[in-house]
């Protein structure tokens, strides 16, 4: 053999060697999303638009029952209203979300905040404030937060699916909070059948009422490669392309297309963003878009989407998660729904305090 013929195949190797590491890592859920250079403000920006609405409220508000955390300790949140009262008394009530607990004792509003009484005791959940003025209202929900404990974020893309609810009703039994990815109308290969907020609306109402974090992933999920269904003309021609080769027009087209679907049943425009089959790479004009983008640098893969993947391996790798990391899950799959049960269940997760992607940003103030 010769010289030539020899370094040949040493460099073959060694790229199938480094291409078999990639791999593995994406089927073990060890592959990270590396941050999309997302544009900051100086402030965090809100989770959501609200259209025309005078009422100024945070989507959110963090209370750290540990005391750790002097950030979010308060428990004034600020309001406005811009519009025309006429006279009208802001009108102010609470709800628990989160079954068999109280978290809050008593509410009072003023011209310029509402004052909450936490009930420390109760343990972790959330509630929901809503300010009325008139026939205009907003709502708050407040967390109610160990931040003494290890930060997960978790996030599922994808959906809503037939299995969303079930994930859904499971969270808030625990008193867990997500962010949920939408897409509008989004093709599943495995059920072969449609999912997304067109297809599942009151799933989607189910999801945001309960105080999750709402985000956009696209209309119809582009690139998903090959498959084996028929899709509808309305969709762009070219849609599954390598993410390097679309359009501005394509790419915005998907994004402010899943904002129209998302507004028609929700009534908000989600200000964050997820890019659909990223793994360390995106379109240039992703970042056209004016959104906030996931931050998954530090972003682990579940790989609930791997066929292999079974239950028990989705529950090891969310619960042995490191610090200030987020898991990615897809909520389109029957085995993720089951797995959830497990997660929230479980004696560890006592050890964990879960939260959205866009209160994880809160909370380490990035």
């Amino acid at each position: 053999m010769g010289k030539k013929t020899k370094i040949t195949l040493c460099v073959v190797a060694s790229l199938l060697i480094v291409l078999a590491i990639a791999f593995q890592d994406q089927l073990t859920g060890g592959a990270t999303r590396t941050d999309l250079h997302r544009v900051r403000n100086v402030q965090l920006p809100p989770m959501y638009s609200h259209g025309e609405s005078a009422i100024h409220i945070p989507d959110v508000v963090i209370y750290d029952l540990s005391g750790t955390n002097p950030r979010f300790s308060t428990t004034a949140i600020a309001w406005s209203y811009e519009g025309e009262s006429n006279g009208a008394i802001p009108h102010v009530e609470f709800t628990t979300l989160t079954p068999g607990k109280s978290l809050i004792s008593e509410i009072s509003v003023s011209d310029s905040s509402i004052e909450f009484v936490p009930i420390t005791d109760q343990g972790r959940g959330t509630a929901a404030i809503t300010i009325q003025v008139g026939d205009e209202s907003r709502t708050v929900f407040v967390k109610i937060y160990d931040l003494s404990l290890r930060l997960i974020a978790i996030e599922f893309d994808d959906g809503p699916s037939a299995y969303t609810e079930q994930i859904v009703r499971t969270l808030n039994d625990a008193g867990v909070s997500a962010t949920f990815y939408l897409t509008g109308r989004n093709f599943h290969d495995v059920a072969h059948e449609f999912v997304g907020v067109e297809q599942y609306p009151e799933t989607a109402i189910l999801t945001f009422a309960t105080g999750h974090h709402i985000g956009n992933h696209t209309y119809s999920h582009p690139w998903i490669g090959a498959h084996s269904g028929g899709f509808s003309a309305e969709f762009p021609e070219g849609q599954y392309k390598p993410w390097w080769q679309y359009t501005e027009e394509e790419v915005l087209w998907q994004i402010a297309r899943a904002d129209e679907a998302i507004y028609e049943v929700l009534g908000i425009i989600p200000n964050y963003y997820a890019p659909p089959y990223y793994y360390g790479g995106h379109n240039e004009h992703v970042a056209l878009a004016g959104k906030t983008l996931s931050s998954r640098k530090f972003a682990i893969d579940i790989g609930d989407w791997w066929w292999e993947t079974t239950k028990d391996d989705i529950v090891d790798r969310v619960l042995s998660a490191p610090e200030n990391s987020t898991v990615v899950l897809h909520d389109i799959y029957q085995t993720t729904a089951e797995a959830i049960e497990h997660i929230v269940r479980s004696p560890q997760a006592q050890e964990i305090q879960f939260v959205t992607g866009y209160e994880m940003d809160m909370i380490l103030g990035r």
